[in-house]
């Protein structure tokens, strides 16, 4: 039986094995009891101070908790939630494999990809934190931890749910639950998937998509909206004749959808030749990591940094999750394992890379061209984004390396 309350024994449970890195004296039993015995005191004395850090990154506003007895809390307070209301939290690279055979399929059908208008600072928390009250099998001591939070959140003039808190995550699926059991019931929907606030809904094309769209953005709770300037439709029906190639671009991937060909009684032309890209945008960010790299070494002339760089976008490694205490396996093949094997994506990066090795033309790379030895560019010749996503090439990175690689190209 799940144990909700807020204990010494409950809050040591949440310890996890990063904090014993950013925490050093935790490593001292005292300390470590201190730490745990003021996170019991927080909601004794009915969370006395705000725990709340604000930083302004990329037009937005994030949060972060910096007291490592707030913290345990906060994460108490999320683990009742999803042993409450067990939301489920869909794989990208599965979403995207599933997309890819249904897209295939020679039946009529129609694809909306929209998403969610500032979703985060758009949630009304009041209606959500009453919906969360009335939840049996929810200890009360939990919906009141969540009130106090929330109380400090909004006197510090949040707005909606705190972004960057795991805590929000899970507020935002349980905001949505009922939306996606809308979607998922109404009659025309074939599929439906929601990554956060990316929407995507594939139906059977017999709706009128009009009315559809509308039912869709209707069954958002109220302070919610679509994203029109994000939302896009596509149609494809059963017939040879269709003509022209259908584009989607959905969680960091391209899916290029071709039509029908060849005979109508040919069996093994009844599917379409899905192929599956990388997204333009991520493409783009790729390239703009390599420039910045580049110009970080016409700075500094670390090519030890600068090849270290380059290996660590052009290969596999993995990173150790600090929240989940986990690894996770990241690079060019485990961030795009569902990329066709004749991908023209991976043949752009490999060409965009030689030109910034070797080019001496252009504003970024005629600074660096110079500086670099016959030596060096053959060495950098040898990084091969095609090598690293065919052989899964895989390389090894401290964390302090992995924060000295990824320097350069904050905001990128």
């Amino acid at each position: 039986m799940h144990d909700q309350s807020f204990g010494y024994s409950s809050l040591l449970r949440c310890l996890r094995r990063s904090d014993f890195y950013t925490h050093r004296d935790l490593h001292i039993d005292d300390r470590k009891r201190l730490y745990i015995e003021n996170g019991v005191n927080i909601l004794r004395d009915e969370w006395p101070r705000n725990p709340l850090i604000k930083r302004h990154t990329c037009k937005k506003d994030f949060y972060f908790v910096d007291n490592l007895p707030s913290i345990l809390i906060l994460r108490k307070i999320q683990k009742n939630l999803q042993h409450a209301y067990k939301p489920t939290t869909l794989n990208r690279n599965s979403v995207v494999n599933v997309l890819s055979r249904l897209l295939q399929e020679g039946t009529p059908y129609r694809v909306y990809r929209t998403d969610i208008r500032s979703f985060f600072e758009s949630v009304d928390t009041v209606p959500l934190l009453e919906s969360i009250n009335k939840k049996s099998g929810l200890s009360p001591l939990t919906k009141e931890a969540l009130q106090h939070f929330f109380r400090h959140y909004k006197a510090a003039g949040g707005v909606g749910l705190p972004r960057g808190l795991s805590l929000s995550s899970v507020l935002s699926e349980i905001a949505l639950h009922d939306f996606d059991n809308t979607i998922k019931r109404n009659i025309h929907s074939q599929y439906y998937a929601r990554y956060v606030d990316d929407i995507l809904v594939i139906t059977d094309a017999r709706e009128a998509e009009k009315e559809f769209y509308e039912f869709i953005a209707n069954a958002l709770p109220e302070s919610l909206e679509l994203n029109y300037k994000k939302t896009s439709v596509i149609t494809l029906k059963k017939s040879i004749k269709e003509s022209g190639t259908h584009e989607l671009e959905y969680l960091g991937y391209r899916l290029i959808v071709p039509p029908l060909k060849g005979s109508s009684n040919t069996k093994d032309k009844s599917f379409r030749q899905v192929e599956i890209e990388i997204a333009d945008k991520k493409i783009n960010k790729i390239k703009t990591k390599i420039v910045r790299s580049f110009l970080s070494f016409a700075q500094n002339r670390d090519f030890i940094l600068l090849h270290d760089r380059l290996k660590y976008l052009t290969k596999n490694f993995s990173v150790y999750d600090y929240k989940t205490g986990t690894k996770n396996l990241s690079g060019i093949f485990h961030n795009y394992p569902n990329l066709s094997h004749n991908n023209q994506s991976i043949e752009l990066l490999d060409k965009f890379l030689k030109i910034a090795i070797i080019s001496q033309k252009g504003r970024s790379f005629s600074r660096t061209n110079g500086l670099l030895t016959k030596r060096q560019q053959r060495l950098l010749l040898t990084l091969s984004f095609r090598k690293g996503f065919s052989e899964k090439d895989f390389i090894h990175f401290s964390g302090k390396r992995i924060i000295q690689i990824q320097e350069c190209w904050k905001n990128a």
